[in-house]
């Protein structure tokens, strides 16, 4: 910080101690100005108290002379460092947690057992570059308080403002993503995946399929194929789907999102990016997204759907740790 000098009227004596005075005020002064020229390199002075110092009309011209030439030569040296020095940008975006997807699992606020057996297998998956989160409405006033403790311990809960059965959570999920994960985030996500509490997702081979893909444009899972041509003829299934962020993003200040938000919710998604201009024929199917009751486990296995009973979920898990699938 700068340093405010005193004016010598300050230190007035008696007239026959004048000479003596004058002489040591120049070199307090002097002395004073040589650590304030120190401190521009160390605390960073203010140019101006510099400035104000070395005009001071009782401090010799060739001193003020000197202490001009090496603030100057300072100046060219900071210049040069700062000119070679890479842009803060670049260390700024050093810090951001860049990860390859998040994944949202559809949960009712009230399923806390269903809830910790899922967390429990996904807390011990080797694929740190996907985060785990369940997607809950606005709870029930007697759960309110469990939830909160829940949120404040785990971390990994969206609770949503939209009632339970008034529909809309799925825009307002890519809604909530896209304000809370934008560009000023210290974390960003590559892709969203939506899933429900009965599929079971190996979330390490999901990274490793994720990364091989581009990453925009991308809507992706199994596609649901209907008789007719209306507009839920062909959508993503609810077990699990994912859109890159580019995707997320439209969406979330889609104005025809909005507009229409109504019925099947799976189904709009597929709705809402035909209007963005999404071909059909570049959706993404993708493979290894198995039904639990017609195909085993296999090295191709992405995700397991449906899982209903617990007992079901924990043998899965533990087939698949069998076969090595979640190495």
């Amino acid at each position: 910080m700068g340093r405010s000098h005193r004016h010598p009227k300050e230190d007035l004596v008696p007239t026959y101690k004048k000479a003596s005075v004058i002489v040591g005020f120049i070199i307090t002064v002097q002395i004073i100005l040589l650590i304030s020229y120190n401190l521009l390199h160390e605390e960073k002075v203010e140019t101006l108290s510099f400035q104000n110092s070395v005009n001071n009309e009782h401090i010799p011209q060739h001193f003020v002379k000197e202490l001009t030439e090496r603030e100057e030569e300072k100046k060219l040296k900071k210049n040069k460092l700062l000119a070679s020095t890479p842009s803060p940008t670049i260390h700024i975006r050093a810090l951001i947690q860049n990860q390859i997807a998040a994944l949202c699992i559809f949960h009712e606020d009230h399923s806390f057992e269903r809830r910790a057996l899922i967390r429990g297998f996904y807390s011990n998956s080797k694929a740190k570059d996907i985060d785990v989160f369940f997607v809950i409405n606005k709870p029930e006033r007697n759960y309110e308080k469990l939830i909160d403790t829940e949120q404040r311990h785990y971390k990994d809960l969206i609770i949503l403002d939209v009632e339970e059965k008034s529909g809309g959570k799925t825009l307002e999920l890519f809604s909530y993503m896209a304000r809370k994960y934008g560009i000023e985030s210290a974390k960003q996500y590559q892709f969203v995946m939506k899933t429900e509490d009965d599929s079971l997702v190996l979330l390490n081979r999901l990274s490793r399929y994720l990364k091989k893909l581009k990453k925009k444009e991308v809507y992706g899972g199994v596609m649901m194929r209907a008789n007719d041509q209306s507009y839920w003829s062909q959508y993503m299934q609810g077990r699990g789907y994912f859109l890159s962020w580019d995707l997320v993003k439209w969406i979330s200040t889609s104005q025809f999102a909005r507009e229409h938000n109504k019925g099947y919710e799976d189904a709009n998604v597929g709705r809402w990016l035909v209007n963005y201009g999404l071909p059909k024929n570049e959706w993404i199917s993708a493979p290894g997204f198995i039904d639990a009751r017609t195909k085993p486990l296999s090295e191709e296995t992405i995700l397991i759907h449906p899982i209903k009973d617990p007992k079901q979920w924990i043998l899965l898990a533990l087939d698949a740790k069998r076969k090595k699938l979640l190495d």
